[in-house]
Order: C-alpha cells, then sequence, then structure tokens
C-alpha cells in the first residue's frame, strides 16, 4: 500500500498512555496521522461526547474510509487489517493462524490487564485515594509483568512444558520471533510506570529482568522515539491544565 496518497488519519487523543498505543502502530507503518489533544474534563464535553459517548480517548477519525471508531482495541484491529496488509507488524491469519491469534490474545492482554492495572492505580493513589485499593492495584500491576515474563524468559507456556530434553529458551519477542503490534502495545504505559507509580513502582530491572531486556530494546526503536517525543510535548501543552483539573476534583 502506497501512503502517500493517504489522507492524514486523526486521533482524538489525551497524554495518557492509551491513545499512544494507535499513534506508535501508525507511525511503525509510515500512515501520516495528527493528534488533537484534550484534558480529561475537556473529554466530557459536549462535543467530544458527540463523537464518543463513552467520553473516553482514543476515537480514531479516519477520512480515507470514513471511519469513526472508539476503543483502543477495536481501532488497534483496525490499524492493522486496514494498513498492514503486507504483515509487517502483524501476521496473516491465512498462512500464520497460529502467529496471528497468538498476537491478538497479547494485544488483548494489554487491553484487559496491563492498561486497567496502571489505571486503577492512578486513580486511586491520586484522584480517589484509597490505600486498600491502592495496594491491590500494586499487586495487580506485579502479576502482569510476572506474566510478560514467564512468556519472554521460558519462550511461553507451550515450549516450556513441553519435554523437549533442554532447558526452556528465552525469547526477544512475544509472537513469532520479531517485534509487532502484540509487543509494540505495551510500550505507551510501561514507559509511564515510574511516573504512575512512584516509590511504589516495581524494580522491573531487577524482579523482571526479561521484561526490562524486551522494552529497552523497543525504546531504542525510531519509531518509539518519536512518538515518546510526542508524548513529551503532549504533556508540556495540557500539563499544567490537567494538573489544575485534578486538584480542582480533589476539593
Amino acid at each position: 500500500m502506497s501512503t502517500s496518497t493517504l489522507k492524514t488519519v486523526t486521533i482524538h487523543s489525551h497524554p495518557g498512555p492509551n491513545p499512544w498505543k494507535s499513534a506508535l502502530l501508525l507511525t511503525s507503518l509510515g500512515i501520516p496521522y495528527r493528534s488533537i489533544l484534550r484534558t480529561t474534563s475537556e473529554l466530557k464535553t459536549p462535543s467530544f461526547l458527540a463523537i464518543n459517548r463513552n467520553g473516553l480517548s482514543p476515537v480514531l477519525s479516519d477520512p480515507n474510509t470514513g471511519l469513526l471508531l472508539a476503543e483502543s482495541g477495536a481501532i488497534q484491529d483496525y490499524i492493522l487489517d486496514r494498513y498492514d496488509p503486507q504483515h509487517r507488524i502483524s501476521f496473516s491469519p491465512a498462512s500464520q493462524l497460529k502467529e496471528a491469534y497468538a498476537a491478538k490474545q497479547w494485544m488483548y492482554f494489554q487491553v484487559t490487564t496491563q492498561g486497567p492495572a496502571l489505571q486503577k492505580y492512578f486513580r486511586h493513589a491520586n484522584v480517589v485515594p484509597i490505600d486498600a485499593v491502592k495496594a491491590d492495584a500494586v499487586g495487580n500491576v506485579r502479576h502482569f509483568l510476572d506474566v510478560l515474563e514467564h512468556e519472554l524468559s521460558t519462550g511461553g507456556t507451550a515450549t516450556a512444558t513441553t519435554s523437549t530434553g533442554g532447558a526452556p529458551k528465552p525469547k526477544d519477542w512475544l509472537v513469532g520471533g520479531r517485534c509487532t503490534a502484540a509487543d509494540l502495545v505495551f510500550v505507551p504505559f510501561h514507559s509511564q510506570i515510574a511516573n504512575i507509580m512512584g516509590s511504589d513502582c516495581p524494580d522491573v530491572e531487577r524482579d523482571f529482568p526479561h521484561v526490562d531486556a524486551w522494552m529497552k530494546r523497543m525504546m531504542e526503536m525510531d519509531a518509539v522515539q518519536k512518538v515518546r517525543g510526542e508524548i513529551m510535548e503532549a504533556f508540556k501543552e495540557l500539563g499544567p491544565r490537567m494538573a489544575a483539573e485534578a486538584e480542582a476534583a480533589k476539593k
């Protein structure tokens, strides 16, 4: 697919991690996009609720197809189905069925487990402080890190439980021996884990070394560095307003 004739895709975004998963996939595929940034309170205004009644980002608007789509998991599926016909960061179900659905498994794990665990911690440490819930969220974070560590350090459950007579072999990537969307979608949240959790943040390098090495490999990629730069600019632009909103919410 030629990207030179494509119209610019719009991501209705927010400085928090969730919308930047979609931005990272688009960047990795060379698809032109722009981000329209909103603070948390601005996601609840009539103008935004008109495009997503749920009042959350991201929402993707694609002028190339006329599609308006919410929910990060659905957006990620759409980006890969529409803009990755050569399967540069995905797998073909026709020729690589197991890899294609293993990749979906990990992408859904990110949506249902990694993201909610860190969002839960942030909410109950900062917005609605509840110590017991915050402590539970810390356990949730360690759980998803442990799942990822097991997958990367043993080569996965199927490999680890197969009687081969040898020790389990670590792997660099979650699926198919190469970096794909299944890996990339974990970056935006993980790259903010220390900022989100502060002193409660696990020592990932010590306790989850394969996760740490995996993430560091992705941090060196051009697409990741580009999107991380965009995230930093988003925080510079909206950070003061978001901090004011957070303080107002506590009163």
